[in-house]
């Protein structure tokens, strides 16, 4: 599953993120953020690209979105997938094992969520 590395990045359970942890996360999202400006790309020129892609190759299609979305994003449509909402992650924290969610319900900004996201176990449980 997409979420397996994502518990690598959070440190050990119930531990906040290092300094090193955080560091890396924003050195990763600045490497996206530069990649689409290398690439000209504005967002929706990337989603007809991919989508062009995976005519072809859906599964290299696939992986390239995936690459190119911040942790966030993909913990966010890991949530979406299993059936519940969440528009924005506005904050996570690992917890014995897992990672606590916490989201806008709606891409709007309104509403509140919490989630308990098992990578691991491949679930997502609202709290």
């Amino acid at each position: 599953m997409v979420l397996v590395p994502l518990l690598a990045g959070c440190g050990n359970a119930g531990e906040s993120p290092t300094a090193e942890e955080k560091l890396n996360a924003a050195k990763a999202d600045a490497m996206l953020q530069m990649n689409d400006e290398q690439l000209g790309e504005s967002p929706d020129d990337r989603r007809k690209r991919l989508q062009e892609q995976a005519k072809v190759d859906p599964e290299g299609a696939d992986a390239a979105a995936i690459e190119q979305m911040s942790q966030n994003e993909i913990v966010a449509a890991a949530i979406n997938s299993a059936g519940y909402l969440c528009g924005r992650v506005t904050e996570m924290h690992p917890s014995n094992g897992a990672i606590l969610v916490f989201c806008t319900e709606n891409r709007n900004g309104t509403g509140r969520v919490k989630y308990k996201v098992d990578a691991q176990a491949g679930t997502v449980e609202p709290i």
